[in-house]
């Protein structure tokens, strides 16, 4: 996949998401603790989210590798959970590379690189894959 994490949060952020509410080591329900990319929002915010990426295809030079195919992983990857009046959108089977700042004192390095708890998250599976992970002896 040729995708990157800074398309990603550009086009969540375009699309008026809080960056404060992407993460990029989200582990969902039947995860036993493997890491995804995600984003917490309401179901317009995943129409626009990939609304945006359709309309990016092609344009961006520095996205160049960036295809149509990129968008169908995405879309079958999709996973949802429930947290209250909002969900999380996460995608466990796409990988993206960890991605290095602009340069020194690039606050986006934060954004891109940041791991989540689970517990901020309000999952509530934490406990369970907690107990998977000791049970697999993670």
């Amino acid at each position: 996949m040729s995708v990157s994490r800074r398309l990603l949060l550009e086009v969540l952020e375009d699309v008026g998401v809080d960056p404060a509410r992407v993460h990029w080591d989200y582990s969902g329900r039947f995860m036993y603790g493997r890491t995804c990319f995600g984003f917490v929002g309401e179901d317009a915010d995943l129409v626009w989210f990939f609304t945006e990426l359709g309309r990016r295809l092609g344009r961006d030079e520095d996205d160049a590798g960036f295809t149509e195919g990129d968008v169908d992983e995405l879309v079958r990857a999709l996973r949802t959970d429930e947290m209250g009046l909002d969900k999380i959108y996460y995608f466990p089977s796409v990988d993206l590379p960890v991605e290095p700042a602009g340069g020194p004192g690039d606050e986006s390095e934060a954004l891109l690189t940041a791991p989540v708890d689970a517990d901020e998250l309000g999952d509530p599976d934490v406990e369970r894959d907690r107990r998977v992970d000791r049970e697999l002896g993670l």
